[in-house]
């Protein structure tokens, strides 16, 4: 009885007669209660959202020097009749990066089971790039080095690379070739951005690159959800949007320096009967826009072809398809206008291309900022076909600017 009393307290009443149990008691004490979604409390939140977005930003601050430094190499090294491939691989390259990036990350926690393999991972591979780079990597400042024929005065513009023998025998210390040092003037990259034409180039990249990185996000969760692919699965998907990237950086260059080659050929023949101060300017912009209306009209389409197919889960294959397409369109127009600005402003590689980042980054941040607003909104089939008339209609605004500078350097 004892036993009874305590494993019932409550089946006596007060005036000791016996006491029916509450049947929504019994089931209430014998359903177990659910867990608490997270053991955090507010705070806790409030710090790990605080490392992981610090850990971000440090990441990003550290990666965009290096590309506009990878520029501006570029700029050093090349000329203008070689520029194109170069500047394409160099684009291309960075790109593959974010790219592949997923399928990279989606191995590595699969076969790790944690996110900490990722940062392992970047440690080890940008430690190594870092030593690779200081033994390797020469000084490419021509304010410094000329054609790279001078050695460098400062030991630390001194690569261990310089020692060997086959480098030696090209120190032929050519100190005419150095350009003149100016001040740092910290308003260049500024005084870049807010000509007409540079601007709309910018833009019209921005919208591009802002269109690529929506693609890829959109995957790394619709194809999870909406089609039950396992992690390896996404991560597989990313093939086609790196595979576009590395055969856009390959081709798209080389495309650009046959065309310049071809309208500088045409230029010369044509004015060949005068003398060289007398010949018109060559359309150096011309030139460099040869490629840009095949490869915007490219990223339009598919961008659409990707929303809507994305929108009712038809068939992997065309929504894969469409990402090799605007991959390879995304490199091969950003690399066309990132090549013209290195024309335009050949000693200024760093301040032009930081201008390009700029912008493209914050459009970017922007687009996948309002994405799932966007989705919610309006669909993956709407939200796709107003990205495709953002890429279009910077063009054709950028189509437009051109053209009046074209006239006037005709003039």
């Amino acid at each position: 009885m004892e036993d009874e009393d305590i494993r019932s307290p409550n089946l006596t009443a007060q005036d000791g007669s016996k006491k029916e149990p509450r049947i929504d008691s019994i089931l209430l004490d014998s359903v177990a209660q659910p867990a608490p979604y997270t053991i955090l409390n507010r705070d806790e939140k409030i710090i790990i959202v605080i490392i992981t977005s610090l850990s971000a930003c440090f990441q990003a601050a550290a990666i965009a020097p290096i590309i506009s430094i990878s520029s501006a190499i570029m700029s050093d090294i090349t000329e203008t009749k070689d520029r194109g491939k170069y500047i394409g691989a160099n684009i291309g390259l960075q790109l593959v990066g974010q790219a592949f990036g997923s399928l990279v990350g989606s191995l590595l926690i699969a076969r790790f089971d944690t996110w900490r393999s990722l940062f392992v991972f970047l440690a080890i591979g940008s430690g190594s790039v870092m030593v690779i780079v200081m033994i390797v990597l020469p000084e490419t400042n021509r304010k410094l080095v000329g054609n790279l024929s001078v050695t460098p005065i400062n030991i630390l513009n001194r690569a261990p690379i310089l020692h060997l023998s086959s480098f030696q025998r090209r120190l032929n210390n050519a100190t005419e070739t150095i350009l003149k040092g100016e001040p740092i003037n910290y308003l260049d990259p500024f005084k870049i951005l807010f000509q007409p034409m540079i601007f709309m180039a910018m833009l019209a990249s921005g919208f591009q690159f802002t269109a690529f990185t929506m693609c890829l996000t959109s995957m790394s969760t619709l194809l999870e959800v909406d089609y039950g692919f396992t992690i390896i699965q996404v991560g597989l998907c990313y093939l086609a949007p790196g595979l576009g990237t590395l055969m856009g950086s390959y081709i798209t260059g080389r495309i650009i320096d046959f065309l310049y080659a071809k309208q500088k050929n045409k230029h010369t023949a044509e004015y060949s009967h005068l003398q060289v101060d007398e010949r018109p300017k060559f359309n150096l912009v011309e030139s460099r826009f040869q490629t840009s209306g095949y490869t915007t009209t490219i990223i339009a389409l598919f961008l659409e072809v990707f929303g809507w197919c994305l929108q009712y889960q038809i068939h992997i294959a065309p929504m894969l398809i469409s990402t090799f397409f605007i991959s390879i369109g995304t490199v091969s127009f950003i690399s066309s206008m990132n090549t013209l600005l290195l024309d335009l402003f050949p000693d200024k590689g760093s301040s032009a291309t930081a201008c390009l980042n700029i912008v493209r980054c914050l459009l970017a941040a922007c687009g996948i900022g309002v994405l799932q607003n966007m989705v919610d909104a309006i669909g993956l089939g709407g939200t796709y076909t107003i990205m495709s008339g953002f890429v279009l209609t910077s063009f054709l605004v950028l189509l437009f600017i051109k053209k009046r500078v074209s006239h006037q350097l005709k003039d």
